[in-house]
């Protein structure tokens, strides 16, 4: 178990190495990124070990450098900063310890991690969206900004809540007491990094209202899943 503890944290270093000669001016970004990522893991006092942390940050980081505008550029460049994520997520998985749960939680967990991601850069602009319902749909334009506006709102408060609900869940099996905590300071940092590089991205804007809105889905996610584990903590006792 220490030997796959050790080979995933040395693949997870050397990948983040890589990505960060890659990165470019994104870099100041996904270093930001990393910091409150990390600082989110003290909450977890150390149960989860490092392993884990930086095979996550590996996988977000590589998948960040891949949808950035210039990735045709820079794709062959990614080859080696997968290898080593894709080593250091393996030996995550193996070196995780109890209990038997976590291995669950963490995957769901890393899927919503990458999909922000994946469409905080240019792909996940409103644009393709909008093409569908106008040139595929027959939707008139005015109406089908306003169902663009109102749907790409509501997966905001979906996809947050999603994550804070998994960060809960997750954290829950290592630190009870402080799992509601965990899961907001996880949401927030993604939803921060969401909207900064949106801000950065050419054809997107990232607002503080909808960091605010990303909260908002976090919180009702957290309330639904705190009612249901006191009930089910009643129910058990």
């Amino acid at each position: 178990m220490n030997g796959w503890r050790s080979a995933g944290a040395v693949a997870g270093l050397l990948c983040l190495g890589a990505v960060s000669a890659v990165a470019g001016p994104s870099l100041t970004l996904l270093t930001g990124f990393w910091l409150g990522v990390a600082l989110c893991a003290l909450l977890l006092a150390g149960q989860v070990g490092v392993t884990p942390l930086l095979a996550y940050l590996s996988a977000l980081s590589v998948v960040f450098a891949g949808t950035s505008p210039d990735v045709s550029v820079r794709l062959s460049s990614l080859v080696v900063p997968f290898v080593f994520a894709s080593v250091s997520l393996v030996a995550a998985g193996m070196s995780l310890k109890s209990p038997p749960p976590a291995k669950r939680w963490s995957f769901g967990v890393l899927a919503l991690g990458l999909l922000v991601a994946g469409f905080s850069g240019p792909a996940g602009g409103a644009g393709r969206m909008y093409v569908f319902l106008t040139e595929w749909l027959g939707v008139a334009p005015a109406a089908a900004e306003s169902i663009v506006f109102y749907a790409r709102k509501g997966m905001h408060l979906g996809l947050y809540a999603l994550l804070a609900g998994v960060a809960f869940g997750f954290a829950r099996l290592f630190v009870p007491r402080r799992a509601a905590v965990f899961a907001l300071a996880w949401a927030l940092v993604h939803a921060t990094f969401d909207e900064t590089r949106q801000a950065m991205s050419v054809g997107r804007t990232g607002a503080v209202w909808d960091v605010l809105l990303d909260m908002v889905g976090a919180v009702l996610a957290l309330v639904l899943a705190a009612g249901v584990a006191s009930k089910r903590e009643r129910a058990a006792g």
